[in-house]
Protein backbone atom coordinates (compact mmCIF):
# COMPACT_ATOMS: atom_id res chain seq x y z
CA UNK A 1 0.00 0.00 0.00
CA UNK A 2 1.19 3.42 -0.72
CA UNK A 3 2.76 5.91 2.38
CA UNK A 4 0.94 8.07 3.79
CA UNK A 5 2.99 11.23 2.30
CA UNK A 6 3.13 9.48 -1.23
CA UNK A 7 -0.72 8.92 -1.62
CA UNK A 8 -1.92 9.21 -5.58
CA UNK A 9 -5.71 10.27 -4.94
CA UNK A 10 -6.45 8.97 -8.18
CA UNK A 11 -5.28 5.85 -7.61
CA UNK A 12 -6.69 5.56 -3.96
CA UNK A 13 -10.75 6.67 -5.43
CA UNK A 14 -11.25 2.56 -5.73
CA UNK A 15 -10.08 1.65 -2.49
CA UNK A 16 -12.23 4.10 -0.72
CA UNK A 17 -15.57 2.79 -2.48
CA UNK A 18 -14.66 -0.71 -1.91
CA UNK A 19 -14.42 -0.15 1.86
CA UNK A 20 -17.52 1.95 1.87
CA UNK A 21 -19.31 -1.27 0.38
CA UNK A 22 -17.52 -3.95 2.33
CA UNK A 23 -16.65 -1.97 5.84
CA UNK A 24 -19.54 -0.61 7.90
CA UNK A 25 -16.83 0.89 10.40
CA UNK A 26 -14.96 2.29 7.73
CA UNK A 27 -18.21 3.71 6.13
CA UNK A 28 -18.88 5.28 9.33
CA UNK A 29 -16.44 7.02 10.19
CA UNK A 30 -15.99 8.58 6.23
CA UNK A 31 -19.84 9.12 5.86
CA UNK A 32 -19.40 13.02 7.37
CA UNK A 33 -16.50 13.84 4.88
CA UNK A 34 -17.15 12.20 1.82
CA UNK A 35 -18.38 13.67 -1.42
CA UNK A 36 -19.24 12.92 -4.76
CA UNK A 37 -16.87 15.61 -6.19
CA UNK A 38 -14.04 14.64 -3.89
CA UNK A 39 -13.76 11.82 -6.96
CA UNK A 40 -12.17 12.27 -10.03
CA UNK A 41 -13.47 9.11 -11.62
CA UNK A 42 -16.54 9.57 -13.30
CA UNK A 43 -18.02 6.19 -12.65
CA UNK A 44 -17.03 6.41 -9.07
CA UNK A 45 -18.37 9.54 -8.33
CA UNK A 46 -21.97 8.60 -9.94
CA UNK A 47 -21.97 5.44 -7.46
CA UNK A 48 -20.72 7.08 -4.08
CA UNK A 49 -23.74 9.18 -3.60
CA UNK A 50 -26.03 6.42 -4.31
CA UNK A 51 -23.92 4.40 -1.41
CA UNK A 52 -23.68 7.77 0.99
CA UNK A 53 -27.45 8.69 0.10
CA UNK A 54 -28.65 5.09 1.40
CA UNK A 55 -26.05 5.13 4.31
CA UNK A 56 -27.32 8.23 5.92
CA UNK A 57 -31.17 7.10 5.42
CA UNK A 58 -30.92 3.39 6.35
CA UNK A 59 -27.28 3.66 8.63
CA UNK A 60 -26.58 0.71 7.14
CA UNK A 61 -24.33 0.05 3.65
CA UNK A 62 -26.22 -1.11 0.59
CA UNK A 63 -25.89 -4.91 -0.84
CA UNK A 64 -25.47 -4.81 -4.62
CA UNK A 65 -29.11 -5.96 -5.10
CA UNK A 66 -30.30 -2.43 -2.92
CA UNK A 67 -27.19 -0.71 -5.09
CA UNK A 68 -28.66 -1.75 -8.68
CA UNK A 69 -32.77 -0.36 -7.24
CA UNK A 70 -31.01 3.38 -7.61
CA UNK A 71 -29.49 2.22 -11.31
CA UNK A 72 -32.20 3.77 -12.75
CA UNK A 73 -30.43 4.46 -16.30
CA UNK A 74 -27.92 3.15 -18.55
CA UNK A 75 -25.05 5.46 -17.63
CA UNK A 76 -25.57 4.46 -13.99
CA UNK A 77 -25.57 0.47 -14.72
CA UNK A 78 -22.36 0.89 -16.66
CA UNK A 79 -20.76 2.88 -13.69
CA UNK A 80 -21.88 0.37 -11.49
CA UNK A 81 -20.25 -2.61 -13.84
CA UNK A 82 -17.56 -0.55 -14.51
CA UNK A 83 -16.69 0.44 -10.46
CA UNK A 84 -17.14 -3.31 -9.92
CA UNK A 85 -14.39 -4.45 -12.29
CA UNK A 86 -11.84 -2.00 -10.59
CA UNK A 87 -11.99 -4.10 -7.40
CA UNK A 88 -10.11 -6.51 -9.06
CA UNK A 89 -7.10 -5.17 -8.78
CA UNK A 90 -7.35 -4.04 -5.42
CA UNK A 91 -5.15 -5.71 -2.43
CA UNK A 92 -7.58 -7.03 0.21
CA UNK A 93 -5.22 -7.54 2.50
CA UNK A 94 -5.13 -4.22 4.11
CA UNK A 95 -3.32 -2.69 7.14
CA UNK A 96 -5.96 -0.63 9.06
CA UNK A 97 -4.16 1.74 10.44
CA UNK A 98 -2.38 2.61 7.11
CA UNK A 99 -5.83 2.69 5.68
CA UNK A 100 -7.36 5.31 7.48
CA UNK A 101 -3.85 7.71 7.64
CA UNK A 102 -4.14 7.35 4.08
CA UNK A 103 -8.25 7.70 3.65
CA UNK A 104 -7.63 10.85 6.42
CA UNK A 105 -4.90 12.32 4.19
CA UNK A 106 -6.99 12.23 0.95
CA UNK A 107 -9.83 13.63 2.38
CA UNK A 108 -7.62 16.53 3.36
CA UNK A 109 -6.40 16.64 0.43
CA UNK A 110 -10.02 16.90 -1.67
CA UNK A 111 -11.40 19.05 1.34
CA UNK A 112 -8.37 21.53 0.52
CA UNK A 113 -9.10 21.84 -3.42
CA UNK A 114 -12.51 21.83 -2.78
CA UNK A 115 -12.25 25.06 -0.85
CA UNK A 116 -9.85 26.35 -3.28
CA UNK A 117 -12.27 25.94 -5.48
CA UNK A 118 -15.02 27.87 -4.14
CA UNK A 119 -12.90 30.59 -2.93
CA UNK A 120 -11.73 31.88 -6.16
CA UNK A 121 -15.14 31.40 -7.15
CA UNK A 122 -16.34 33.80 -3.95
CA UNK A 123 -12.77 36.18 -4.86
CA UNK A 124 -14.07 36.72 -8.64
CA UNK A 125 -17.76 37.69 -7.72
CA UNK A 126 -17.34 39.95 -4.42
CA UNK A 127 -13.86 39.78 -3.14
CA UNK A 128 -11.71 37.86 -0.56
CA UNK A 129 -12.86 37.43 3.02
CA UNK A 130 -9.85 36.04 4.96
CA UNK A 131 -11.62 34.72 7.82
CA UNK A 132 -13.76 32.72 5.88
CA UNK A 133 -10.77 31.06 4.13
CA UNK A 134 -8.85 30.78 7.09
CA UNK A 135 -12.21 28.79 8.35
CA UNK A 136 -12.50 26.87 5.26
CA UNK A 137 -8.87 25.91 5.10
CA UNK A 138 -8.86 24.97 8.76
CA UNK A 139 -11.89 22.77 8.37
CA UNK A 140 -10.87 21.01 5.72
CA UNK A 141 -7.25 20.49 7.77
CA UNK A 142 -9.17 19.16 10.37
CA UNK A 143 -10.59 16.41 9.31
CA UNK A 144 -9.75 12.97 11.37
CA UNK A 145 -10.63 9.44 11.57
CA UNK A 146 -10.61 8.35 15.35
CA UNK A 147 -10.08 4.41 15.08
CA UNK A 148 -8.78 4.26 18.75
CA UNK A 149 -11.46 2.26 20.20
CA UNK A 150 -10.86 4.02 23.64
CA UNK A 151 -9.54 2.89 27.09
CA UNK A 152 -10.74 -0.35 28.52
CA UNK A 153 -11.68 0.79 32.00
CA UNK A 154 -11.50 -2.26 33.93
CA UNK A 155 -8.20 -3.64 32.76
CA UNK A 156 -6.89 0.30 32.79
CA UNK A 157 -6.14 0.33 36.55
CA UNK A 158 -2.24 0.74 36.44
CA UNK A 159 -3.10 3.10 34.19
CA UNK A 160 -5.21 5.41 35.93
CA UNK A 161 -3.36 5.03 39.07
CA UNK A 162 -0.43 6.20 37.19
CA UNK A 163 -2.46 9.22 36.69
CA UNK A 164 -4.00 9.94 39.35
CA UNK A 165 -0.67 9.75 41.64
CA UNK A 166 0.81 12.75 38.94
CA UNK A 167 0.48 15.98 41.07
CA UNK A 168 2.39 17.58 38.47
CA UNK A 169 -0.75 17.23 36.22
CA UNK A 170 -1.75 20.27 37.39
CA UNK A 171 -0.64 24.26 36.93
CA UNK A 172 -1.64 26.73 40.18
CA UNK A 173 -4.09 29.17 39.63
CA UNK A 174 -2.39 30.71 42.45
CA UNK A 175 -5.24 30.95 44.58
CA UNK A 176 -6.48 28.89 47.41
CA UNK A 177 -9.90 28.57 47.16
CA UNK A 178 -9.93 28.01 42.68
CA UNK A 179 -7.28 25.54 42.78
CA UNK A 180 -9.40 23.82 45.68
CA UNK A 181 -12.56 24.29 43.02
CA UNK A 182 -10.49 23.10 40.12
CA UNK A 183 -9.25 19.76 42.02
CA UNK A 184 -6.00 20.84 41.79
CA UNK A 185 -5.65 24.19 39.45
CA UNK A 186 -5.92 24.38 35.69
CA UNK A 187 -5.20 20.54 33.93
CA UNK A 188 -1.38 20.97 32.68
CA UNK A 189 -2.11 18.58 29.85
CA UNK A 190 -4.67 20.93 28.51
CA UNK A 191 -7.80 19.38 26.78
CA UNK A 192 -10.03 21.85 29.15
CA UNK A 193 -11.25 25.60 28.39
CA UNK A 194 -11.48 28.12 31.46
CA UNK A 195 -14.03 30.93 30.97
CA UNK A 196 -14.03 33.91 33.70
CA UNK A 197 -17.48 35.92 32.59
CA UNK A 198 -18.70 39.00 33.63
CA UNK A 199 -19.83 42.10 33.13
CA UNK A 200 -17.99 45.30 31.53
CA UNK A 201 -15.90 47.01 33.78
CA UNK A 202 -16.09 44.27 36.48
CA UNK A 203 -12.27 43.60 36.09
CA UNK A 204 -11.76 40.34 33.67
CA UNK A 205 -8.66 41.78 32.25
CA UNK A 206 -7.33 42.27 35.88
CA UNK A 207 -8.52 38.65 36.99
CA UNK A 208 -6.80 37.28 33.13
CA UNK A 209 -3.38 39.09 33.95
CA UNK A 210 -3.19 37.99 37.44
CA UNK A 211 -3.55 34.25 36.43
CA UNK A 212 -1.29 34.81 33.33
CA UNK A 213 1.62 35.98 36.27
CA UNK A 214 0.68 33.20 38.80
CA UNK A 215 0.93 30.74 35.81
CA UNK A 216 4.15 32.39 34.72
CA UNK A 217 6.12 32.45 38.46
CA UNK A 218 5.96 28.82 38.55
CA UNK A 219 8.25 28.54 35.85
CA UNK A 220 6.27 28.55 32.78
CA UNK A 221 5.38 29.76 29.43
CA UNK A 222 2.72 31.59 29.18
CA UNK A 223 1.34 33.13 26.15
CA UNK A 224 -1.29 36.12 26.73
CA UNK A 225 -3.05 37.16 23.82
CA UNK A 226 -5.06 40.60 23.74
CA UNK A 227 -7.35 41.42 21.75
CA UNK A 228 -8.67 44.80 22.60
CA UNK A 229 -5.75 46.51 24.29
CA UNK A 230 -2.14 47.31 23.11
CA UNK A 231 0.63 44.99 24.01
CA UNK A 232 2.51 48.09 25.95
CA UNK A 233 -0.75 49.03 27.19
CA UNK A 234 -1.01 45.42 29.18
CA UNK A 235 2.69 45.39 29.47
CA UNK A 236 2.08 48.36 31.58
CA UNK A 237 -0.58 46.72 33.49
CA UNK A 238 1.22 43.99 34.13
CA UNK A 239 4.18 45.84 35.65
CA UNK A 240 2.86 45.93 39.16
CA UNK A 241 1.93 42.03 38.60
CA UNK A 242 5.72 41.11 38.67
CA UNK A 243 7.95 44.19 40.43
CA UNK A 244 5.04 45.17 43.19
CA UNK A 245 6.09 49.01 42.04
CA UNK A 246 2.56 51.17 41.90
CA UNK A 247 1.49 51.31 38.03
CA UNK A 248 1.41 55.02 38.42
CA UNK A 249 4.78 55.70 40.10
CA UNK A 250 6.84 53.09 37.40
CA UNK A 251 7.76 56.15 35.06
CA UNK A 252 9.62 57.73 37.72
CA UNK A 253 11.28 54.46 38.97
CA UNK A 254 12.63 52.82 35.60
CA UNK A 255 15.73 51.68 36.97
CA UNK A 256 13.74 49.86 40.05
CA UNK A 257 11.69 48.72 37.93
CA UNK A 258 14.81 47.31 35.48
CA UNK A 259 16.87 45.66 38.70
CA UNK A 260 13.24 44.19 39.46
CA UNK A 261 12.92 42.39 36.57
CA UNK A 262 16.65 41.10 36.10
CA UNK A 263 15.98 39.82 40.00
CA UNK A 264 12.67 38.24 38.96
CA UNK A 265 14.15 36.46 35.79
CA UNK A 266 17.04 35.76 38.16
CA UNK A 267 15.03 33.61 40.85
CA UNK A 268 12.61 32.32 37.75
CA UNK A 269 14.58 31.85 35.30
CA UNK A 270 12.41 29.17 33.15
CA UNK A 271 9.54 31.89 33.68
CA UNK A 272 8.38 32.84 30.05
CA UNK A 273 5.81 35.68 29.09
CA UNK A 274 4.40 36.35 25.55
CA UNK A 275 1.94 39.23 24.63
CA UNK A 276 0.76 39.30 21.80
CA UNK A 277 -1.81 41.80 20.31
CA UNK A 278 -4.90 41.55 17.71
CA UNK A 279 -6.55 43.91 16.26
CA UNK A 280 -10.49 43.19 17.59
CA UNK A 281 -12.91 41.53 15.49
CA UNK A 282 -10.05 40.24 12.82
CA UNK A 283 -8.67 37.09 14.72
CA UNK A 284 -9.86 33.70 14.33
CA UNK A 285 -9.15 30.79 15.56
CA UNK A 286 -7.31 29.44 13.12
CA UNK A 287 -5.54 32.55 13.01
CA UNK A 288 -4.77 32.00 16.91
CA UNK A 289 -3.13 28.35 15.72
CA UNK A 290 -1.34 29.49 13.26
CA UNK A 291 0.80 31.94 15.79
CA UNK A 292 1.04 29.54 18.05
CA UNK A 293 2.53 27.17 15.39
CA UNK A 294 4.92 29.62 14.42
CA UNK A 295 5.71 30.25 18.24
CA UNK A 296 6.59 26.66 18.59
CA UNK A 297 9.06 26.45 15.34
CA UNK A 298 10.59 28.94 16.81
CA UNK A 299 11.43 27.01 20.51
CA UNK A 300 8.58 28.65 22.83
CA UNK A 301 6.52 25.88 23.72
CA UNK A 302 3.13 27.50 25.68
CA UNK A 303 2.44 25.89 28.98
CA UNK A 304 -0.92 28.27 29.24
CA UNK A 305 -3.05 30.70 26.51
CA UNK A 306 -4.92 33.37 28.04
CA UNK A 307 -7.10 34.68 25.67
CA UNK A 308 -8.71 38.45 26.30
CA UNK A 309 -11.15 37.72 25.68
CA UNK A 310 -13.67 34.65 23.32
CA UNK A 311 -16.28 37.33 22.46
CA UNK A 312 -13.69 39.57 20.36
CA UNK A 313 -12.61 36.89 17.93
CA UNK A 314 -14.31 36.31 14.86
CA UNK A 315 -15.21 33.46 12.53
CA UNK A 316 -17.23 33.38 8.81
CA UNK A 317 -19.27 30.00 10.39
CA UNK A 318 -23.12 31.03 11.28
CA UNK A 319 -25.31 33.52 11.03
CA UNK A 320 -26.27 35.03 13.94
CA UNK A 321 -24.08 35.54 17.63
CA UNK A 322 -25.11 32.53 19.07
CA UNK A 323 -23.97 29.88 16.42
CA UNK A 324 -20.43 32.13 15.95
CA UNK A 325 -19.96 32.48 19.30
CA UNK A 326 -20.47 28.67 19.75
CA UNK A 327 -18.33 27.65 16.99
CA UNK A 328 -15.53 30.10 18.46
CA UNK A 329 -15.84 28.42 22.03
CA UNK A 330 -15.90 25.01 20.13
CA UNK A 331 -12.66 25.88 18.35
CA UNK A 332 -11.01 28.01 20.96
CA UNK A 333 -11.11 24.26 23.47
CA UNK A 334 -10.12 21.70 20.23
CA UNK A 335 -6.42 24.58 20.77
CA UNK A 336 -6.31 22.89 23.96
CA UNK A 337 -6.34 19.51 22.61
CA UNK A 338 -4.11 20.30 19.93
CA UNK A 339 -1.74 22.09 21.94
CA UNK A 340 -1.69 19.98 24.84
CA UNK A 341 -2.35 23.65 26.94
CA UNK A 342 -5.29 24.87 29.12
CA UNK A 343 -7.16 27.69 27.74
CA UNK A 344 -8.00 30.51 29.87
CA UNK A 345 -10.40 33.27 28.16
CA UNK A 346 -13.16 35.40 29.50
CA UNK A 347 -16.39 36.44 28.72
CA UNK A 348 -19.17 39.25 28.65
CA UNK A 349 -22.32 39.01 30.27
CA UNK A 350 -25.69 39.84 29.04
CA UNK A 351 -28.25 42.50 30.89
CA UNK A 352 -30.02 40.25 32.87
CA UNK A 353 -26.43 39.39 34.65
CA UNK A 354 -25.45 43.62 35.21
CA UNK A 355 -25.44 44.54 38.15
CA UNK A 356 -26.25 40.91 39.64
CA UNK A 357 -25.02 39.17 42.52
CA UNK A 358 -23.93 35.68 41.92
CA UNK A 359 -24.70 35.70 37.94
CA UNK A 360 -25.30 32.05 36.50
CA UNK A 361 -25.10 30.81 33.81
CA UNK A 362 -28.19 32.10 32.36
CA UNK A 363 -26.33 35.33 32.45
CA UNK A 364 -23.87 34.78 29.69
CA UNK A 365 -24.16 36.93 26.99
CA UNK A 366 -24.55 35.99 23.04
CA UNK A 367 -24.87 32.20 23.29
CA UNK A 368 -25.60 30.19 26.00
CA UNK A 369 -23.49 27.83 23.63
CA UNK A 370 -19.95 28.93 24.88
CA UNK A 371 -21.01 27.60 28.32
CA UNK A 372 -22.26 24.45 27.12
CA UNK A 373 -18.80 23.97 25.55
CA UNK A 374 -16.66 25.44 28.45
CA UNK A 375 -15.23 22.75 31.07
CA UNK A 376 -15.24 25.74 33.61
CA UNK A 377 -17.20 28.46 34.02
CA UNK A 378 -15.99 31.09 36.50
CA UNK A 379 -18.55 34.26 37.21
CA UNK A 380 -16.78 37.89 38.10
CA UNK A 381 -19.25 40.53 39.99
CA UNK A 382 -19.45 43.02 42.93
CA UNK A 383 -21.35 43.76 45.54
CA UNK A 384 -22.15 47.52 46.09
CA UNK A 385 -19.69 47.80 48.91
CA UNK A 386 -17.09 46.03 46.89
CA UNK A 387 -16.52 49.12 44.59
CA UNK A 388 -14.79 51.38 47.73
CA UNK A 389 -12.91 48.45 49.04
CA UNK A 390 -11.41 47.08 46.12
CA UNK A 391 -12.91 43.76 45.93
CA UNK A 392 -14.38 41.36 43.68
CA UNK A 393 -15.88 38.02 44.14
CA UNK A 394 -16.35 34.61 42.22
CA UNK A 395 -18.40 31.77 42.05
CA UNK A 396 -18.69 28.64 40.47
CA UNK A 397 -21.14 28.56 37.50
CA UNK A 398 -19.93 25.40 36.24
CA UNK A 399 -17.47 22.62 36.79
CA UNK A 400 -16.21 19.22 35.16
CA UNK A 401 -13.37 19.44 37.28
CA UNK A 402 -14.96 19.49 40.73
CA UNK A 403 -17.81 21.36 42.82
CA UNK A 404 -20.30 23.41 40.79
CA UNK A 405 -21.01 25.22 43.94
CA UNK A 406 -19.56 28.35 46.18
CA UNK A 407 -18.35 31.67 46.04
CA UNK A 408 -15.18 33.65 47.30
CA UNK A 409 -13.94 37.18 47.82
CA UNK A 410 -10.71 38.77 46.38
CA UNK A 411 -9.24 41.96 46.94
CA UNK A 412 -7.31 43.86 44.31
CA UNK A 413 -4.73 46.23 44.80
CA UNK A 414 -5.12 49.26 41.72
CA UNK A 415 -2.26 50.84 42.61
CA UNK A 416 -0.03 47.22 41.58
CA UNK A 417 -3.31 45.31 39.97
CA UNK A 418 -2.37 42.35 42.17
CA UNK A 419 -4.88 40.59 43.05
CA UNK A 420 -5.17 38.52 46.84
CA UNK A 421 -8.11 36.33 48.52
CA UNK A 422 -9.76 37.80 51.15
CA UNK A 423 -9.25 35.33 53.75
CA UNK A 424 -11.32 37.11 56.05
CA UNK A 425 -14.75 37.19 54.07
CA UNK A 426 -14.31 34.05 51.79
CA UNK A 427 -16.70 31.22 51.91
CA UNK A 428 -16.33 28.25 53.81
CA UNK A 429 -14.44 25.26 52.19
CA UNK A 430 -15.22 22.44 50.24
CA UNK A 431 -16.02 20.28 52.47
CA UNK A 432 -17.94 22.46 55.14
CA UNK A 433 -20.07 23.54 51.68
CA UNK A 434 -21.23 20.09 51.39
CA UNK A 435 -21.64 19.73 54.24
CA UNK A 436 -24.09 22.66 54.56
CA UNK A 437 -25.85 21.43 51.87
CA UNK A 438 -27.00 18.37 52.82
CA UNK A 439 -28.04 19.98 56.09
CA UNK A 440 -30.67 22.30 53.78
CA UNK A 441 -31.53 19.33 52.26
CA UNK A 442 -32.41 16.79 55.67
CA UNK A 443 -34.49 19.73 57.15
Amino acid sequence: MVKVNQIDPAAFEPLVIYKCLQDSVYMGMVINYLKPDYFSNQNIKDIIGIITSFYEKHSTIPTHTEIKTYLSSDSLKQSWKNVVTSFEGIDKDLNQKELYENTEKFLQQKAVEKAMVEIVDKFDKKGIDVSEVMDKFQQACSISLTHDLGMDYLNSAEKISDELTKMENYISTGYDWLDERLGGGFLQQGKALYVFSGQTNVGKSIVLGNIASNICAQGKTVVLITLEMSEIIYAKRLCGNFTNIPCLTIRHRLDEFKDEIEKYKRENPKSRLILKEFPTGALTVSNLSAYIKKLTQTGIKPDALVVDYVNLLTTSYGNNSYEKIKHITENLRALSYIYGVPVITATQLNRTGMNQSNPGLETLSESIGLGMTADCMIGLWREKEDEELGRIRMNIQKNRQGPNFGKACFVIDFSTMRMREDTQTNAPNVATEVENSLTRVLD
